[in-house]
């Protein structure tokens, strides 16, 4: 009845003994200390200077593209838009037909002229539009006879394209080309123009 009670006591003799010995033995011992935990990981380069580096690409990109961007295109002059025009109508395809290239031959001179001298052409009819360019002292007589030739045939390929043929078609265009180029050079060269003025009408006059 007693014998666990025994083997319980002997087991904690024994185990008292292990600790003393054990205490004896370990005594006067220097342990090292242990390290203080680690801190938390800091922040990496582009976590701390991301917004630094896509100001500079930025930056750098708006300095690229000053340097190297292409000028815009000067505006075309009065002459060079005129002319542009009538070259495009020249190189049309005959399949627009004739009504298409009058127009366009048309639209080019009186774009030209409501530039230069400020006359509404494009929003007048043939006849308005004559005599808008008749009564202006922006145009001397064989300027105005090549205005009227020239709007009588355009008129010709709207209306009576059974007598528009291609000797038509090319002297319309060069009455456009002519009357343009000239223009052009009479106000390019003021002087010159008003010395040939005053030579055609005293021309005129001796005639009479």
């Amino acid at each position: 009845m007693f014998f666990p009670c025994k083997k319980l006591a002997s087991a904690a003799v024994l185990a008292a003994a292990f600790g003393a010995r054990l205490m004896a033995q370990t005594d006067g011992v220097n342990f090292p200390e242990i390290a203080a935990p680690i801190g938390k990981i800091g922040a990496g380069f582009w976590e701390s200077y991301w917004l630094y580096v896509l100001l500079g690409v930025l930056v750098l990109g708006l300095v690229l593209y000053i340097i190297f961007r292409r000028p815009p295109a000067p505006k075309p002059t009065p002459y060079e838009a005129a002319m542009l025009l009538l070259m495009r109508a020249k190189a049309q395809p005959e399949a627009d037909g004739e009504k298409k290239y009058a127009e366009r031959i048309s639209d080019a001179v009186r774009g030209y002229i409501g530039a230069v001298c400020g006359i509404p052409a494009p929003e007048q009819t043939t006849p308005e539009f004559i005599a808008a360019a008749a009564s202006s002292n922006e145009f001397d007589e064989a300027s105005r006879e090549k205005l009227s030739k020239m709007l009588k045939l355009a008129d010709m390929a709207k209306f009576a394209k059974h007598s528009f043929m291609a000797a038509e078609r090319d002297e319309l265009f060069d009455i456009a080309c002519d009357f343009i180029q000239s223009d052009n050079r009479r106000r390019e060269n003021p002087k010159d123009a008003a010395e040939k003025k005053a030579t055609a009408e005293e021309n005129h006059k001796t005639e009479k």
